[in-house]
């Protein structure tokens, strides 16, 4: 695996997981595009050249990005950077391929030498690095993108009803922005930061409401030091950004005005895939998606993010995160490995289905050395987050951070057991998966509203070396105290599980009403396993030995 140490602006190494071919959700929807060029013509940059009449061609190639910038591509027509080169600023694509003549923007020259270089610094001049913005069918190839403030490589869209169509992104290596979170110390002693949406490496977002972008594939890319994120695909709607003091915001560049709990379209972009990737030390995820419909995740490896620092060198306090999507539909992540995410500000697990994501798989991880979970489901906003499928994940040694170790490997939560929002989880099956877990906390982690449907933990293989509360159920609470408006009865079903304790001590289980202190709740949890079967009528058929080699 990857060394657990990176130097500024070095290239990412990464373990691949075990090969999967996934194929591109949806058919590529064919859009209006122009002619292409007569011969195909072929575009040259070497920014170490003398200044020259710059005409393009290999002999007199354009000597700045500011040059290729200001030239229109027709369709299958390309161009190509200089191999062993650096070109400083930021390189504007303008044009369109065709859905039959994609347009390429790459490298040439000498093979043995280094990937060129587009170093949009880290000053606030360049927004971006390399910015594509209202085209479409272009392949991104061979290069390393450094710097731009805000981010590296950004594919936006922003005309009313236009859809963009066919992005190919290969052999990139893409880093180190400019923008650093800023903290302030409130009266109250406590620390706010910046969580600022369209931040990091790679972005793909459409930037008004009805926008689009569909047709993205992302293989073989490594995006690292990234301020904020590795891979943000789609658009989250913040407030507008304030200069002045820290926040959740958009970019100042790309902000949909939308009414205040009102989400962008789900499908501002569709039709993505990541694949054979690395994302790694960035501030806060390796991969997000936001308002994303058919969102494939396979073969990548997502490590060492949530290590971010702040704008005066102290942690950023974002939240850390191997990948996570919300407001999605029709999202799966399957072989990938995710591994030492960091807590920062909270998380810091391997994947999240996050508030109001409809249709998640996630299926044949891996995920070990995490901070926090391993998976976790959540739903919030008075939305419902459903139809989630947790299966033959390997989930190894997570929980490093005792602040975090209460979520345990598998977390399920929900703001509305305790409040009046009525968000909720509806059919999840969380099955066949293995669970090593050495750190304390339970296996599984349940503080959710679960709407009628199907609510299964089953067949999963479980050891475990610290016996205390193994399983933890916190229920819809029913007391004065914690109940609110919402709170529907249904409850996890436990069953067919393999529990294998080797620790020393009495095995506990929780299954209690939030809030209480009775029979099975935190303070008195149950115990033996008999104990907590005959109570609760959970894991009827499941099985626990423990450490000596009797039942638990």
């Amino acid at each position: 695996m990857p060394e657990n140490t990176r130097s500024p602006r070095a290239g990412l190494r990464r373990t691949v997981a075990a090969a999967g071919a996934v194929a591109l959700a949806g058919a590529l929807g064919l859009a209006v595009a122009p002619a292409a060029s007569a011969d195909a013509a072929t575009y040259y940059v070497d920014c170490s050249a003398a200044s020259s009449t710059q005409t393009g061609s290999q002999a007199q190639p354009f000597t700045s990005l500011a040059k290729a910038s200001s030239h229109h591509f027709l369709a299958g027509e390309s161009l190509l950077l200089k191999r062993g080169t650096v070109c400083e600023g930021a390189l504007t694509v303008q044009g369109s391929g065709s859905s039959t003549a994609w347009n390429t923007l790459g490298a040439y020259g000498d093979a043995a030498q280094p990937l060129p270089s587009i170093d949009g610094g880290t000053g606030t001049t360049n927004a971006s690095a390399v910015a594509l913005k209202n085209v479409s069918y272009w392949k991104v190839q061979d290069l390393n993108i450094a710097g731009g403030y805000w981010r590296g490589l950004w594919i936006e869209a922003d005309q009313p009803g236009v859809t963009q169509h066919g992005f190919r992104l290969t052999g990139l290596k893409v880093h180190d922005q400019g923008n650093r979170p800023r903290i302030i110390t409130k009266s109250d002693g406590s620390k706010q930061s910046d969580w600022i949406s369209g931040t990091g490496s790679v972005i793909v977002e459409p930037c008004t409401p009805t926008a689009k972008l569909e047709g993205v594939t992302i293989d073989d890319v490594d995006a690292y030091n990234g301020h904020e994120v590795g891979f943000q695909i789609g658009h989250a709607e913040k407030a507008v950004y304030d200069p002045s003091t820290p926040g959740g915001y958009n970019t100042p560049d790309c902000h949909m005005g939308l009414a205040d709990g009102v989400l962008p379209a789900r499908d501002g972009v569709s039709n993505t895939v990541i694949k054979n990737s690395g994302s790694a030390y960035n501030d806060a995820s390796g991969i997000w998606g936001s308002g994303v419909t058919n969102l494939t995740m396979t073969d990548n490896t997502l490590h060492d993010n949530g290590n971010g620092t702040s704008s005066t060198g102290e942690p950023s306090l974002l939240n850390g995160e191997g990948a996570w999507w919300s407001n999605s539909y029709n999202v799966s992540a399957t072989y990938n490995t995710s591994y030492a995410n960091k807590r920062g500000g909270g998380d810091g697990g391997g994947f999240d289905a996050d508030t109001y994501t409809t249709k998640s798989l996630i299926d044949h991880n891996t995920a070990y050395g995490n901070d926090s979970y391993c998976v976790a489901v959540f739903g919030g906003r008075d939305l419902v987050t459903s139809d989630v499928t947790v299966t033959h994940n390997t989930c190894t040694d997570n929980g490093k951070n005792p602040s975090s170790q209460s979520q345990g490997d598998i977390f399920t939560w929900t703001a509305g057991r305790t409040t009046t929002d009525p968000s909720s989880i509806q059919d999840i099956t969380v099955n066949n998966n293995t669970i090593n877990r050495t750190q304390p906390g339970p296996w599984l982690m349940s503080q959710s509203n679960y709407l009628p449907g199907e609510v299964s933990f089953w067949g999963n293989d479980v050891t475990h070396a610290v016996p205390a509360k193994l399983v933890y159920i916190e229920q819809c609470g029913t007391d004065t105290a914690t109940v609110k408006w919402h709170c529907d009865p249904t409850q996890p079903e436990l069953n067919l599980n393999t529990y294998k304790v080797t620790g020393t001590g009495p095995v506990t289980f929780v299954v209690a009403k939030n809030g209480s202190t009775g029979t099975g709740s935190a303070t008195d949890p149950y115990t033996p396993f008999s104990a907590y079967q005959a109570a609760t009528g959970q894991d009827p058929q499941s099985t626990c030995a423990s450490a000596g080699g009797g039942t638990c």
